[in-house]
């Protein structure tokens, strides 16, 4: 009896999945699986290579870091622990589902900026504007991170000369000269964070921070460490401190309709968190053998990793300041602690670099736009009018065409015009709040839920009953968000 051959791709597929898991084939006995093991380990802490899973999880994951991990303490205050962990695995599986679609609809139709998947799908005027949201929406993350740079820099200035920077007390205020002067600190620092992280923002792709990706991750695991060290100090050796206790921490203490309220700007906090999606786009195109299990294993792991990262902090955080927890964590710790100010220092580093991992698909966007008045600026790649979509795996290699030297100009033009107009923002606007706020309840909800729910709609992606699923799944999860926008 003979068994239908499975077809010539479908074999490929499956052994280029086999050996880039390492997984032993069966029956080899335990010398095989052995190796295979100790290949698995060797694997795992290989130098990163471009187009990797990875650095795919890398280059993602850093994306995502900035604002939001220093606010998710403040949403587990809004929520209380129990509920504060559902709705971070809700934002979680939301945001996972969204990067999975959009990178498996960009190397289906081989487009790789989400404005260029629109325009393919749904026509040109659907792209265009959805290039302008993302411009905007990529100068305001941009804007978030240089705020955040303008708390955390002077401050390690202040910390590193005492007693030269005029301090507020307790016996007085800081009269207008001292608070000017403080003003031209910040201002003075914001500038050097704009001339460190001018060079970093101008390559082509992101493959070239694959080096600074996991010197980046030091800053977090740091500061994660400090926080929940202190935290577990804090109740073993001074309970009488805690602010309140575990029964009132584990749910809110309020009615059910105020308890819906702040639980959906909880949950609009944890969506700001777990974005990441303006790079999905890219990491696609650069990432090798983009066949489904490689893009599902990229997708669940960043949402892993993040999630591990913002449980704990928001655990700890809230379990030391309980309802005294501020919207940046860091606020609620003395300025002077020497392990809060190596936190600060860290995640210095970890904000430049996101701001340079930002800066690419923010100046992509910005491209897309100007491509449309003048066709000499696009890029000969894969995406002409005549290329056709793949099918379900994309060439093993992939070498990208070279740059035409007007647009690789007009790219450098316009990476640093968008970095001085967020420094100058950043310089007058101190209130990252707002910013923070209104980014994720708009530009979260259209990124994460609105535009994968309609390429799940229009494209042959999953079955028709996961399909189903999913749509619902989005459409539940946009109206919980905007519904933080009037709260």
């Amino acid at each position: 009896m003979s068994f239908p051959t499975p077809p010539m791709r479908e074999r490929m597929e499956s052994a280029t999945d086999d050996v880039a898991d390492l997984g032993a084939p069966a029956g080899l006995g335990s010398r095989a699986t052995s190796f295979y093991e100790r290949s698995r380990i060797n694997k795992t802490f290989s130098p990163l290579t471009a187009g990797g899973i990875r650095q795919s999880i890398f280059v993602l994951v850093q994306t995502s870091l900035g604002g939001g991990i220093l606010t998710i303490a403040y949403m587990m205050r809004q929520s209380g622990f129990l509920l504060g962990i559902i709705l971070l695995l809700l934002a979680g599986g939301v945001a996972a589902v969204s990067m999975e679609v959009l990178m498996k609809s960009a190397v289906l139709q081989h487009r790789y900026t989400l404005g260029n998947l629109m325009s393919f799908v749904f026509g040109q005027s659907i792209g265009v504007a959805l290039d302008l949201m993302l411009f905007l929406y990529g100068n305001g993350s941009l804007i978030t991170y240089f705020i955040f740079l303008g708390d955390f820099i002077p401050s390690i200035v202040e910390a590193l000369s005492p007693g030269y920077w005029p301090q507020p007390t307790l016996e007085r205020e800081l009269s207008l000269e001292e608070m000017q002067e403080l003003d031209e600190l910040r201002t003075k620092c914001l500038v050097a964070a704009l001339l460190l992280v001018l060079l970093p923002s101008l390559p082509r792709d992101l493959s070239g921070l694959r080096y600074l990706s996991p010197i980046m991750a030091i800053g977090i695991i740091y500061t994660e460490a400090v926080v929940v060290w202190k935290c577990f100090w804090l109740h073993l050796h001074h309970p009488d401190l805690t602010q309140g206790t575990i029964s009132e921490m584990l749910w809110p203490q309020d009615d059910l309709l105020s308890i819906l309220s702040r639980s959906v700007k909880a949950f609009s906090l944890c969506v700001f968190s777990y974005v990441c999606h303006l790079n999905v786009t890219p990491v696609a195109k650069e990432l090798e053998n983009a066949n489904d299990r490689r893009i599902e294993k990229v997708s669940w792991r960043v949402v892993f990793v993040q999630f591990g990262i913002y449980v704990l902090l928001a655990v700890a955080g809230y379990g030391t300041f309980g309802d005294d927890t501020k919207p940046n964590l860091l606020q609620n710790y003395s300025a002077s602690d020497p392990w809060i100010l190596a936190s600060r220092v860290g995640l210095t580093f970890t904000v430049l670099v996101a701001i340079a991992t930002n800066t690419n698909p923010t100046v992509r966007a910005s491209l897309c736009l100007l491509e449309v008045l003048f066709p000499f600026l696009k890029e000969p790649a894969l995406e002409g009018p005549n290329a056709e979509p793949l099918l379900k795996t994309p060439p093993l290699m992939k070498r990208a065409p070279e740059e035409p030297r007007p647009r690789r100009y007009v790219r450098y033009c316009l990476s640093i015009a968008c970095l001085t107009m967020d420094t100058l923002v950043a310089i007058y606007v101190k209130n990252v709040a707002s910013v923070v706020g209104f980014l994720g309840a708009t530009m979260g909800t259209l990124m994460m839920m609105v535009i994968p729910g309609l390429l799940v709609y229009k494209l042959p992606l999953f079955s028709s009953g996961w399909s189903r699923f999913f749509i619902v799944l989005f459409a539940f999860s946009a109206i919980a968000n905007c519904l933080a926008i009037f709260q």
